[in-house]
């Protein structure tokens, strides 16, 4: 008996698109579930006199199968993934997530212009050379396009310098998930400033979308988000109850 409604619990679950929390090898390949910092269980004393104290908030640099990369207070240091509280806030990430944003991937979003910021933040350093030097993370760069091998197009705003970069050493995917709005300003045609909203239904999934398209000249970016934004909320909104309908 016990069997059967695990088994049925599992169907139920499948059937509503809810997913099983991610296991420490899954958050190992997904690194858009890597926290940016983690907490220390314990307390951790190094050959230089420095340590860090349990309960510390740390950087997360790197997670591997077996270790932990971390850094804290101009040091770098590994440490094993049960030392940490990784795993936890990996999983608090995901159960954040509605069943649509989990099915927001690099490649569900390859085609979907619609979705993609105007810009992303990098969240790890890169070295350019000059005249940009080493954009340091959070330095907000121009998205310009987005491969099948999940490298992204960028350009810097300073000096216009375009670069490749695997998406994951950005926000993307979070922004996408976030944001439920995308900008486009010109990429697809000269002049063309669009705004774009999602239509789900009634389990979170986009099952279409909807957008605004002006002149340059006409709309800032920031104009046409304050000014276009609300409305096509309330439109996607008043679609989304006609198709509870």
């Amino acid at each position: 008996m016990r069997k059967t409604i695990a088994l049925l619990a599992g169907v139920l679950a499948a059937s509503l698109g809810l997913a099983q929390e991610p296991s420490w090898p899954e958050v190992v390949k997904r690194k858009d579930l890597w926290p940016a910092q983690c907490t220390l269980k314990k307390s951790l004393q190094f050959q230089s006199g420095k340590g860090v104290r349990a309960g510390q908030k740390v950087d997360v640099l790197d997670i591997q199968a077996a270790q932990v990369d971390l850094g804290a207070a101009g040091m770098s240091f590994s440490v094993s993934p049960e030392d940490t509280d990784c795993l936890a806030v990996a999983r608090a990430q995901w159960s954040a997530l509605t069943p649509a944003q989990r099915e927001l991937t690099y490649t569900s979003i390859l085609t979907r212009k619609d979705l993609w910021p105007y810009k992303v933040a990098l969240t790890e350093p890169i070295e350019l050379g000059r005249p940009d030097g080493v954009l340091q993370p959070g330095t907000q760069v121009v998205l310009f396009d987005l491969d099948k091998s999940g490298k992204l197009s960028l350009i810097t705003e300073r000096t216009r310098t375009g670069f490749e970069l695997e998406a994951d050493a950005t926000d993307l995917l979070a922004q996408v998930r976030k944001a439920d709005f995308a900008l486009l300003d010109q990429e697809l045609e000269v002049g063309l400033r669009s705004i774009a909203v999602p239509v789900r239904d009634a389990r979170g999934n986009v099952v279409a979308a909807i957008n605004v398209g002006t002149h340059a000249s006409r709309f800032s970016l920031a104009e046409l988000e304050s000014r276009c934004l609300p409305p096509l909320r309330h439109c996607a909104a008043e679609l989304a109850r006609m198709l509870l309908g």
